[in-house]
């Protein structure tokens, strides 16, 4: 199977990182926070960054988001290297600092969304 095969019937991976979190304001009214949201896939040893349709993220200068896992004899990730969520967070990162650059959209990375909490969350504080 080729690499563009793989890639196709890969599954569509979702994360979620905070970009700023909770907090209660001096009024006593409360801002949930906001979060940013990634998609990716895995293929082989390579976590590549995929927009919310699943086609791979590729910014105007032509640069793609890739990360490439390294692993044991197993197909473990060894002690002190990046597993394929921590490796994705450092690319959604990296994507959203150069849309704050660039001030260039890339589709499916949105500049953040509130944080949604259960009902009464912060009343048991």
């Amino acid at each position: 199977m080729t690499f563009e095969e793989e890639f196709e019937v890969a599954t569509l991976k979702r994360i979620f990182l905070s970009v700023r979190g909770a907090r209660q304001d001096r009024r006593g009214g409360f801002d949930p926070g906001r979060a940013t949201e990634g998609a990716y896939k895995v293929v082989g040893n390579q976590v590549i960054m995929c927009d919310a349709h699943g086609r791979e993220v590729v910014d105007h200068d032509g640069r793609r988001y890739r990360h490439t896992l390294k692993l044991d004899a197993e197909g473990k990730t060894p002690s002190g290297e990046l597993n394929e969520r921590e490796a994705a967070g450092r690319l959604v990162r990296e994507i959203k600092s150069s849309l704050k650059i660039g001030g260039n959209h890339q589709s499916g990375f949105e500049p953040g969304q509130a944080i949604r909490y259960p009902r009464h969350y912060f009343a048991k504080f």
